[in-house]
């Protein structure tokens, strides 16, 4: 134990009392006057006495004896290897000599007393003896335990200077031992938790002990997690507080993981009732605005989420547009920067939807992804943020994008959550589009412009220098397909010749109006239309100038335009969709005819069909006559007009199969 210069090298002033505890005395001798001795002993207060004859007799663990006391009969030698056998105990020998005193202490006794013929006196010697050995062999004993201890122990006077101390605390704190003894026990601390040690040392004055809590300030600054224990001692010197302090590091991390752990369970249960009430409000939504407001409003409504958006991306840009939101907003979407601020690696709405995987920000106030948003979202007191895209199956229906006030908001559980959850919503947005769809007119047409030459009329135009219309496309069953196409501003000639070039293409003619012709183009190359048929749409129109295509797409009204769109972009170069455009259907009666007609049509009976019409054969006059018409397909003339045949019996079968039901009633009246 380390202490000042002004306390000297003293006990700390915890001397332990007798009062309570008795002192067991092992008397080893052959000797009845010896024996004699030990038993007056045995009637002093608080020291129990049993006679031993040798030192054989005490076994290596001292049998719990606090102290051994030899008789001048027990040889020294013995006594010398038996102590080191037995050193927890304290020794006592008595001489009748001073050589026989001086060769005990040199063999480590802890004292010596002399055996003299006043009996009366030599116990009382001995008694005292007894008690001053275990008192400080107990303090020596202490003082190590004190010295060697990983917590700090210190002593100090009622007016806060420290009085001892063991190594422990300069350890520690780094400060030497002088700069400790002009220290005081506030000076250790963090400033924050001052008046709680000075409140700690007014309580253990009053009540006799004390137990608190502060972080111990080392001398580099470094705070360390600390508990307080103090007890009021009271010594010769007069009352002193001893303390010791104990390291809760390793329990603060532990209560923190904890307080951390329930602070999870919390957030997972809090976010699994919203989830039901999410789930509760999908249920009763019909539209899709219906059920992105409810889960917008169910999520920001409370803690733990503070704002909610649901966004979807426009078909023709990268850009993602709010739909619907809740909670703290602020301006915020209005703050958020254009497309052409944002680098592609940054963590947004977008990339969400691009990738179909879940993007985080789980620290705003450092991530450098989220630099763009940054002073935006902080204002708001948005710490964390999470974007989830709306999928399901193959189609994205958006983003659902969640802000937290806290950082690490979104651990892998609550991403898991939330990614069902988002599932979920994508769900119930395609129910309420397929319910909308069924008693709904609109269908969507995309336009889209076009100057990729491996779409043969886009090319052929440019070679030509003309104008041309696409009038339809049909597999011919060989893996090939079939293209009627009307051109102008280039005669037959030219166009055969033009076209005679490529080995893989064959056209023949189907129609010639002078200024304007009418081609039957085949060849293996995959068409526009066959690109839509799958995605679910077809193309309703198609024409080119001079190189610069156009074709107009009709699509389901649920259909997935942004997968469309990025379908087409990518295997077309240097197509672009320039118009979205949502329209009603023909006349629903009109629709199902021409549906029913057309699916029972074969793919050749199509084309006889299409051939047919195009060469004029059903105007008046005919601009063609069936044998010509047949020569253009490469088919005999009996051929062609089973296949006409066959071709109006299922277009009147569709047409009276398919009107509504006569009003008898009404014929009648």
């Amino acid at each position: 134990m380390k202490s000042s210069d002004r306390t000297g090298d003293r006990h700390l002033g915890c001397r332990p009392s007798r009062d309570h505890r008795t002192i067991t005395t092992a008397l080893v001798s052959r000797n009845p006057d010896v024996e004699a001795l030990g038993k007056r002993l045995d009637g002093e207060r608080g020291i129990n006495v049993t006679l031993r004859s040798e030192l054989s007799e005490i076994g290596t663990r001292a049998d719990r004896i606090d102290c051994i006391v030899c008789g001048p009969d027990v040889v020294d030698s013995r006594i010398a290897e038996k102590k080191r056998e037995v050193p927890a105990s304290a020794w006592i020998v008595l001489y009748e000599d001073n050589r026989t005193a001086e060769r005990a202490l040199s063999a480590g006794v802890d004292r010596c007393v002399h055996w003299g013929d006043d009996r009366n006196a030599t116990v009382a010697h001995l008694a005292t003896a007894l008690r001053a050995a275990i008192d400080t062999r107990e303090a020596k004993f202490t003082r190590e335990a004190l010295r060697r201890s990983n917590d700090l122990f210190f002593v100090f006077d009622p007016d806060g200077n420290l009085l001892q101390w063991n190594d422990r605390l300069p350890e520690v704190t780094g400060y030497d031992g002088d700069e400790i003894a002009s220290m005081s026990p506030s000076d250790f601390v963090a400033d924050e938790d001052v008046a709680a040690i000075e409140a700690a040392v007014r309580r253990v004055l009053e009540s006799g002990s004390v137990r608190t809590e502060a972080d111990l300030v080392t001398k580099d600054g470094e705070e360390i997690p600390y508990e307080f224990t103090g007890a009021l001692l009271d010594t010769e010197e007069g009352a002193r507080i001893s303390g010791i302090g104990r390291d809760i590091t390793d329990r603060k991390r532990r209560q923190h993981a904890l307080a951390e752990q329930a602070e999870q369970l919390r957030t997972v249960n809090h976010i699994n009732a919203v989830i039901r009430e999410v789930n509760q409000a999908l249920v009763r939504a019909s539209t899709r605005e219906e059920i992105e407001e409810a889960v917008c409003t169910h999520l920001a409504k409370k803690e733990p989420y503070r704002f909610a958006w649901i966004g979807e991306q426009g078909a023709a840009s990268d850009h993602v547009t709010p739909r619907a939101w809740a909670g703290i907003e602020k301006g915020y979407l209005e703050d958020r920067p254009d497309v052409e601020a944002q680098r592609g690696d940054h963590i947004t709405a977008a990339t969400a939807i691009r990738t179909g995987e879940i993007q985080t920000a789980l620290r705003i106030a450092e991530d450098p992804e989220f630099e763009p948003w940054r002073e935006a979202a902080l204002e708001r007191g948005f710490r964390s943020a999470i974007a989830v895209p709306l999928r399901y199956r193959e189609t994205t229906y958006g983003v659902l994008c969640v802000y937290a006030p806290r950082p690490e908001a979104f651990d892998k559980d609550e991403q898991a959550v939330l990614a069902d959850l988002g599932e979920t919503v994508a769900y119930a947005i395609s129910a309420a589009e397929r319910r909308r769809a069924l008693v709904t007119n609109s269908v969507i047409e995309l336009e889209f412009l076009t100057r990729d030459r491996s779409i043969g009329y886009v090319a052929l135009s440019a070679e030509l220098g003309c104008e041309l219309t696409v009038e339809g496309v049909s597999p011919t069953g060989d893996g090939e397909v079939a293209a009627f196409i009307t051109i102008s501003g280039a005669n037959c000639e030219t166009v055969l010749s033009t076209v005679g070039d490529d080995p893989d293409v064959e056209a023949t003619v189907v129609a010639d109006h002078g200024k304007e012709c009418v081609f039957r183009l085949t060849g293996p190359e995959p068409s526009v239309s066959g690109t839509i048929a799958d995605y679910g749409g077809v193309v309703r129109e198609a024409d080119a100038d001079d190189g610069e295509g156009r074709f107009v797409v009709e699509l389901p009204y649920d259909a997935d335009v942004r997968a469309v769109v990025d379908g087409l972009e990518e295997y077309y170069d240097r197509t672009e969709l320039v118009a979205q455009r949502e329209r009603e259907r023909t006349e629903p009666s009109d629709a199902v005819v021409r549906e029913a007609f057309d699916d029972a049509l074969t793919d050749r009976q199509r084309e006889v069909l299409r051939a047919a019409y195009l060469s004029g054969f059903f105007d008046w006059p005919r601009g063609a006559n069936s044998g010509e018409v047949a020569e253009v397909l490469g088919i005999t003339e009996p051929t062609f007009h089973e296949h006409l045949r066959t071709c109006q019996r299922k277009l009147i079968s569709a047409y009276f199969d398919h009107q509504p039901p006569v009003d008898l009633a009404e014929l009648m009246a």
